[in-house]
């Protein structure tokens, strides 16, 4: 359909309107031809008998361009419709274009039952046809037959069956494998699976599969969560026994969620106490994943610490900095400094013995890097003594680890709070660096001339339903307090309560001065009142500014009239 008709090429219209309308419907069909060629969705595949031969598009309609009346021209017999039927229905289709001969489990094997063996074969699928997969299960709640009947050699009847637990589990643990990463389809699947984990259909089993696929995904769901919380804790109430690594697992995907259900988080602190023996390994983990629920007291400290001390010597490099970190999150490392220096004497032989090229090779290498990074750096600002007490060859070791850059090709990706907070300091011509680091810290602003740091607090610094702020970033801003530098938050809160630019504007520059000028910042007790912030939760134009700690009828700086 590239060539254009004769009535065009010799101009036999009668007139040029004409030909101007025969010529524009044309180009309609053909911009229609071309919109279809690069839009319809081809998810098809042929059956296990393909039909021999294979025919054009205009060999199999009936009329339109050229090249189907050249061949009538030439006197190409064109077949009846009933022939093109029956020749279409024997050639079978189905949805999604894989080749089933490819797939590692074919129809006549046995079928599967472990969820995992389904999800690395579904991962072998190229990630295109993954994502299609997954996105026909989301609209319609359920998976093709055929190709589940490949994957897993599982046959069910009907057009499909409805997607249970077990099914959206296979098709998470496939992308994990696969490498896929498309949060809307995520988002997607995680209302699905919410829907079913309230209707009370999963076992302890299938909640620990979600919660570990879930965190090595890097997916936030709270409604999803909150219902596997209070599964657990139903489950819990069955007199059933939670194990050490089943704990972690817990832990770690609240964690990561931001999520803290008291009643759960109770109940499995309890589980926790049971156990007389636990792996070292598994208390590291319990220690880090308490600590960053803010979860970590005195009492929980000792009872892991008496399960982690004796086997220190024996524990990995990834442990041991997972150990003092932990101390450094839960801001007790001032009074567990002995056992600090001790897990940084073991480290730094494994530090010396390995390679330059060691520590970028894999994403767990990296954030060991990073981690071990923070740890002198808080050692440096906020334990000067501490550090100046540790030997010459273990200050060399964790200064050796702070001076090997890795390359990687990733951007760092700005946060559109950051962003349009950026284009406000430029408007008001303050110089600034966006997405500024220094050793393991990374700001979202850095001012270029003063000492001064712009935090935008987005949601995910934050726990779920609440104001205080995750572990990490608290003593990112303890470490950048130290480090001499101010700092001026701004949080989501107050951010989306302000909708226009010239409020964001005036907000940012009385900031800015209170962060620079305000002697109250440098008050201990004051803490707080420096700042007025945008109640969340206000309701009323009237109350909503409130200003915490100024006494009735003050006048801010900003409105005074010189």
């Amino acid at each position: 359909f590239f060539s254009v008709p004769q009535s065009i090429e010799n101009g036999s219209s009668s007139s040029s309107a004409s030909r101007s309308f025969t010529y524009c419907a044309w180009m309609n069909v053909f911009g229609n031809r071309i919109r279809n060629i690069h839009t319809s969705p081809r998810l098809y595949v042929e059956a296990e008998t393909p039909v021999e031969g294979k025919k054009s598009k205009d060999k199999q309609k009936k009329g339109g361009g050229s090249g189907h009346k050249a061949e009538a021209a030439e006197g190409a017999a064109v077949k009846p419709p009933k022939e093109k039927e029956s020749k279409v229905a024997k050639k079978k289709q189905e949805r999604f274009p894989i080749d089933v001969a490819s797939l590692p489990h074919s129809a006549t094997s046995e079928a599967l039952t472990d969820p995992k063996h389904i999800a690395a074969n579904l991962a072998t699928l190229p990630t295109g046809v993954l994502a299609h997969v997954l996105r026909a299960c989301i609209e319609e709640k359920k998976i093709d037959p055929t190709l589940w009947r490949h994957v897993s050699g599982e046959t069910r009847e009907g057009e499909g069956v409805v997607c249970g637990l077990r099914d959206w589990y296979c098709l998470l643990e496939a992308c994990r494998l696969n490498g896929t990463h498309d949060y809307d389809l995520f988002g997607g699947v995680s209302q699905h699976v919410c829907d079913l984990v309230v209707v009370g259909v999963c076992d302890l089993q299938q909640i620990l599969d979600l919660c570990d696929v879930y965190s090595y995904l890097g997916v936030m769901h709270d409604p999803l969560f909150l219902a596997l919380a209070k599964e657990t804790v139903a489950h819990m109430n069955k007199a059933v026994k939670l194990s050490p690594e089943d704990i972690t697992c817990l832990l770690r995907a609240f964690s990561l969620q931001r999520l803290r259900p008291a009643e759960c988080l109770s109940l499995l602190h309890t589980h926790m106490d049971t156990h007389t023996h636990i792996p070292p390994t598994h208390a590291v983990g319990l220690m880090f994943w308490c600590a960053q629920l803010d979860e970590l007291n005195e009492k929980r400290i000792e009872k892991l610490q008496s399960h982690i001390l004796p086997h220190l010597s024996t524990l990995s490099l990834d442990d041991l900095s997972l150990f003092v970190y932990a101390h450094m999150l839960a801001e007790t490392e001032t009074a567990n400094m002995m056992h600090i220096k001790q897990a940084i004497e073991c480290m730094s032989p494994l530090i010396f013995s390995a390679e330059l090229d060691w520590w970028g090779k894999t994403k767990e290498r990296v954030n060991l890097h990073k981690r071990l990074q923070m740890i002198r750096t808080t050692l440096r600002y906020l334990h000067r003594e501490a550090y100046d007490s540790l030997s010459d060859t273990h200050k060399h070791a964790l200064k050796r680890v702070h001076m090997i850059e890795i390359e990687t090709d990733v951007q760092t990706k700005h946060t559109a709070f950051a962003s349009k907070m950026a284009r406000i300091l430029t408007k008001l011509r303050i110089a600034h660096h966006l997405g500024a680091s220094r050793g393991p810290l990374t700001f979202d602003i850095l001012e270029r001339d003063r000492r001064l740091v712009w935090e935008c607090n987005t949601l995910s610094r934050f726990y779920v339903g609440s104001f205080q702020k995750v572990p990490p970033f608290r003593l990112q801003e303890r470490v950048t307090r130290a480090m001499g530098y101010k700092v001026c938050r701004t949080n989501w809160w107050q951010w989306n309560r302000m909708k226009h630019v010239r409020t964001r504007t005036e907000y940012a520059r009385m900031a800015r001065y209170y962060a620079l000028r305000d002697r109250r910042e440098f008050e201990p007790e004051n803490e707080g009142m420096h700042l007025p912030y945008v109640h969340k939760k206000a309701q009323g134009r009237a109350k909503s500014l409130h200003v915490e700690g100024y006494f009735y009828g003050y006048k801010p700086l900003s409105t005074l009239e010189y």
